[in-house]
């Protein structure tokens, strides 16, 4: 694919995922029209398949930092943890 194909993919509400046991989990509907703190890779070792990936979020209207950590591989991706930040 190149970058104008990317530029028109449709956006899925749902996590992919190849697993049919587990289903494809929901994009946690806060992150939408929220404000992105920080994303990227966790800062230290930790037990995440695939690396995961942490997103820190304001969600519109609240002033407490939520987080929001994936998991992912070959067969998809997942939600290992969503909820407010550790101080």
């Amino acid at each position: 694919m190149n970058a104008m194909d990317l530029s028109r993919v449709n956006v899925s509400a749902h996590l992919p995922s190849l697993s049919r046991l587990s289903g494809n989990d929901p994009i946690p509907p806060d992150i939408v029209g929220g404000t992105i703190i920080a994303i990227g890779a966790p800062s230290e070792h930790c037990d995440l398949e695939g690396g995961g990936l942490v997103v820190d979020f304001v969600p519109r209207g609240e002033s407490s930092v939520r987080r929001l950590v994936l998991g992912l591989n070959e067969l998809g991706m997942w939600v290992e943890y969503d909820g407010y930040r550790g101080a």
